[in-house]
């Protein structure tokens, strides 16, 4: 199931997805240096994975299937236009996070 994760524009955050009988916490940070969002993700406030780079267009989980939660993607949703996405700002907007589960 493809479906467009509700998170706010151009701010770091934090939003709770259930995955059966169990609720993860994914957090949302951007690294001003490598100018790219970060997810972290716990579990009853244990970390599962941290440091995952968000890069447009590349599914973050590849490789890390084992843990069950999809695939998770940032896309740009007017890929047409003639403004430069800005990756920091268009976070929420036009820069969708996609998660196939």
């Amino acid at each position: 199931m493809i479906e467009r994760i509700n998170i706010a524009t151009a701010q770091e955050q934090t939003f709770n997805l259930a995955y059966g009988d169990k609720t993860y916490k994914f957090s949302l940070s951007y690294n001003d240096f490598q100018a790219y969002w970060i997810m972290d993700i716990t579990l009853n406030d244990l970390p599962v994975l941290t440091g995952i780079p968000m890069i447009e267009g590349i599914n973050a989980f590849k490789g890390l299937e084992y843990i069950g939660v999809g695939s998770f993607y940032l896309i740009d949703t007017t890929p047409d236009s003639t403004i430069a996405l800005d990756v920091k700002q268009d976070l929420g907007d036009r820069l969708a996070l996609i998660r196939n589960a």
